[in-house]
């Protein structure tokens, strides 16, 4: 936010990172939960 804020981004590249990152976030969180999975199921 703060390279589009500043100006040193502009929009089109912004919602670009913002997808991106949102990506990123959903494939984490898919990645904890499995391995939260097999380590439960491990024990």
């Amino acid at each position: 936010m703060l390279l589009h804020r500043t100006a040193f981004i502009n929009d089109k590249q912004f919602e670009s990172l913002m997808a991106d990152c949102q990506e990123l976030r959903k494939m984490m969180g898919a990645t904890i939960k499995t391995a939260k999975k097999n380590r439960l199921a491990e024990h």
